[in-house]
């Protein structure tokens, strides 16, 4: 059957024809019936089987290993233990070494020498411990090296004395733990102690340990290592490892895989088989989906180009294949029927976003007209050429980066809010410009909470203010002072900024009309300052925000400017980014 699309006049939304009126059943259980019936049995079958079999084997194996790794290690520890214990005999208190140390350079030194590595040989050779023992006069740099392994035939494996050097050296290494490191291409076990007058430690062939053990693992599927660190498991090989006491090493053993899972091997067979008549089962179930799936999704798809097409009328009478896909047509149906209203909301949205949007190019457009200004300009080129005239070219290169600053600042791209440590840098910036011109005529003081300054606020919003002093304000043979205050209040989460003067102040009537926020009785075109500032604040921040004034005529105003936000979090987010 066919979709099709309901005549003028019928109703929008067409439900199927009666025989079809019922529920199939769920592709979801359609689905599960028929991989029951295929395939399920065959796979879970034959997965439970190795899987079990492989981890039986697994855990046979590592438990076994273990064992013996772990006796192994235990000897290794003994080892570390005995050569703690030797070096503690050795060389605390021992009057045959302080005589060594004190007496270089005379007979007797050679003597003490002599009997000092009898000593120390004897010793080593009595107790099983370490393979070598070594100690560095720190005055002469003289070395006694003493060796001995216990099996009597890896001489070969025996550590120069110039490495020994190299290594006793080495201060990362003297701090009287055992570490792991290759020397003269061995991998030893090294412990290194120091004093005021020489260095001394041991150190324990971990090849030559290895090549000793009875049980000999090393062959074409395993093989036996010491390593640094617990060691990460490689694809195709089962690890297991045993911690040496004392050190960071670790004795590990690495087979193959397909050594430990050799037996699985015809389990592996079966498995082969079971994916091959499961391959084989492909065309059926790719006949059954292009049926139960495939062809109602391009039934689904086609109706959806109808409607990017512009046919809003068009609906899917098709029978439904699955529950699924008959729950999908009636949505899909319903929303066809719905889509008038839908398009007629979102327009009517991306019209009140472009409103918004265009409200908030008008402020900036009223807010530069407001700051460019003829006289404001005239004012100072007029400065600009005094300073030139008068020759402070100096304060003429300021004022000349000022305007430079404060026009790129004015004209930025792509902020709609700058910091607050910006614009308080402009407005300290145009009263230093402006002291040039109306000299003695004002003061500044600045009380600015620190934590203000991650603030983010319409750009010129205090300049504004600031310059309305320096244009309004200013008394001839008087100066007038100015206070910048700004704190953050954390229990009403508000950031509180006021812009004080004592200078003429404004009328009673013109502040009622800022405290109410109603303009309505001004002409066009005058006060727009204080008003567009109110603008602004109320579409960046809600009606929430906002500016009071207090004055008395001819006692000075202060401006009194709220804006509500958190200033713990946007500093926490500052710190992450």
């Amino acid at each position: 059957m066919r979709s099709v699309r309901p005549r003028k006049g019928e109703k929008a939304l067409s439900v199927f024809p009666e025989e079809n009126r019922r529920k199939p059943i769920s592709l979801r259980r359609q689905a599960l019936l028929f991989l029951c019936l295929l395939l399920l049995p065959f796979s879970i079958l034959s997965a439970i089987l190795s899987i079990r079999t492989m981890r039986n084997l697994e855990s046979q194996y590592s438990r076994q290993t273990r064992a013996i790794l772990d006796s192994y290690a235990a000897q290794l520890a003994h080892r570390i233990n005995m050569s703690d214990y030797l070096l503690l005999n050795l060389f605390t208190n021992n009057d045959l070494l302080l005589r060594f140390e004190r007496n270089t350079g005379d007979w007797h030194h050679s003597l003490y020498r002599r009997n000092l590595s009898q000593e120390i040989n004897d010793a080593l050779v009595l107790s099983d411990s370490a393979d070598g023992i070594f100690l560095l006069l720190n005055s002469s740099e003289e070395l006694i090296h003493i060796s001995h392994f216990q099996y009597g035939r890896y001489t070969s494996q025996l550590l120069s004395e110039a490495s020994l050097r190299k290594y006793i050296k080495d201060t990362a290494r003297s701090d009287t733990k055992w570490h792991l490191t290759e020397v003269d291409g061995s991998l030893c076990l090294l412990h290194i102690l120091s004093d005021s007058s020489c260095r001394y430690g041991a150190y324990i062939n971990c090849d030559a340990f290895l090549e000793s053990l009875s049980w000999q693992a090393n062959s074409g599927t395993s093989a036996l290592s010491v390593e640094a660190g617990l060691p990460q498991a490689g694809r195709g090989h089962l690890t297991v490892s045993s911690g040496i006491t004392h050190t960071p090493a670790f004795l590990v053993l690495k087979t193959r895989t397909s050594a430990v899972y050799g037996s699985v091997l015809p389990w592996v067979v079966i498995s082969i088989l079971l994916i091959a008549f499961s391959v084989l089962m492909i065309p059926l179930f790719l006949l059954t989906y292009y049926r139960k799936i495939n062809r109602p999704l391009r039934t689904l798809q086609g109706a959806f180009h109808e409607l990017e097409g512009g046919n809003e009328d068009y609906r899917i009478l098709e029978p439904a294949s699955s529950e699924e896909f008959y729950d999908t047509n009636l949505s899909f149906n319903s929303m066809a029927s719905n889509l008038s209203a839908l398009k007629k909301q979102v327009l009517e949205e991306e019209q009140h976003r472009h409103e918004l949007a265009e409200h908030n190019l008008n402020l900036q457009l009223d807010n530069l007209q407001l700051q460019i200004r003829p006289h404001f300009l005239q004012n100072t080129m007029n400065l600009l050429f005094t300073l030139i005239h008068s020759g402070q070219s100096e304060n003429a290169e300021r004022l000349v980066l000022y305007l430079s600053r404060y026009f790129r600042y004015m004209f930025r791209h792509g902020h709609d809010l700058e910091l607050f440590s910006r614009e308080i840098e402009m407005v300290r910036e145009y009263l230093e410009i402006s002291a040039l011109h109306y000299e003695n005529a004002f003061t500044v003081s600045y009380q600015i909470d620190p934590i203000l300054s991650f603030l983010r606020i319409p750009p010129l919003l205090l300049h504004n203010f600031v310059e309305n002093i320096i244009q309004h304000a200013l008394i001839p043979g008087r100066t007038i002072h100015i206070i910048l205050y700004g704190e953050y209040d954390e229990d009403q989460k508000m950031a509180v900024f006021q812009v004080s003067d004592d200078g003429n102040g404004i009328s009673e009537e013109y502040a009622g009309m800022i405290n109410r926020n109603d303009f309505s009785s001004l002409p066009a075109g005058k006060h727009i300052g204080v008003r567009n500032s109110i603008n602004r604040l109320h579409y960046y921040f809600g009606e929430q925000a906002g500016v009071t004034v207090d004055t008395a005529e001819g006692e000075g105003k202060t401006f009194t400017i709220r804006i509500p936000c958190n200033l713990t979090e946007e500093d926490e987010e500052d710190n992450k980014g």
